[in-house]
């Protein structure tokens, strides 16, 4: 994956217990024909294209930003879901979720959900913008409760805009943070903190007074990291509250709070 994959998971979208996401590469694995066969007899064509698109050489999912992933439990192929550059806009940065599929009898447990999750991950630093074309009300919800829009575009019904994903992970953590300090779970709210600023905010958390009110007031990208404002209340009496300004960068993965200053 990209340096900057499975920023966009949340804590639901890692593959269930039993289960694991992995590239294809270089042939289509055995009991890929399992999944073609299934998705024949209820009138579904697409795995079949994608088979003779595969072994043709016309479609493999090896340009620049480009993955096939296979879904496994006990060695065996129940899931697949790829990435191409969209073919049906001229709109530079903009991927296409193809081809997912899971076997019947397997969903409902979070594997297409961690499917898409992984191609959302992956098309990070390529893609902007991610594209699918569903035509099942049960497709629409899915994609929809995993963040995609509707969208009237031609050949799409629904589009996830990727970069503001990274945005929505920082603000979660940033509430989260502030509702540990609020609650005065100290513990909680160094978890947040990188490494080497852990004690200092714990050392301040522990002398300072608690605050009864806090909220994320606004977060912004900055060349390469988040500033994050959050207001807090220290009493009934603090009429106005104090905003700190904080800045958040991802490591390994994570949003972490690197230090923040009193405005």
């Amino acid at each position: 994956m990209s340096d900057r994959a499975a920023r966009v998971r949340g804590r639901g979208d890692h593959p269930p217990v039993g289960y694991s996401i992995e590239r294809l590469a270089g042939f289509l694995p055995h009991g890929f024909d399992t999944l073609v066969s299934e998705a024949e007899r209820a009138g579904l064509h697409f795995l079949g294209r994608l088979k003779s698109d595969w072994a043709e050489g016309r479609n493999r999912f090896d340009r620049p930003g480009e993955v096939l992933f296979g879904a496994w439990t006990s060695q065996r192929l129940v899931g697949v879901g790829g990435l191409n550059t969209d073919p049906y806009t001229q709109e530079p940065r903009v991927g296409r979720v193809r081809h997912l599929y899971v076997l019947e009898a397997r969903r409902r447990r979070g594997v297409g959900r961690s499917l898409v999750a992984a191609i959302a991950a992956e098309a990070q630093g390529s893609f902007d913008r991610l594209r699918v074309r569903t035509p099942s009300p049960d497709g629409a919800a899915f994609y929809e409760s995993f963040g995609f829009e509707r969208c009237s575009e031609k050949h799409c019904t629904h589009s996830l805009d990727l970069r503001s994903m990274e945005l929505r992970a920082v603000r979660k953590a940033a509430h989260n943070h502030v509702r540990a300090v609020v609650d005065g779970r100290i513990d909680d709210a160094v978890a947040s903190v990188v490494a080497e600023g852990k004690e200092e905010i714990r050392e301040n958390l522990s002398r300072l007074p608690r605050p009864i009110e806090g909220r994320v007031e606004d977060v912004r990208e900055d060349r390469g990291e988040f500033v994050v404002l959050l207001w807090f209340k220290t009493s009934p009496e603090d009429e106005y509250g104090v905003v700190v300004e904080s800045h958040w960068a991802y490591v390994d993965d994570e949003p972490l709070l690197h230090w923040g200053y009193p405005l």
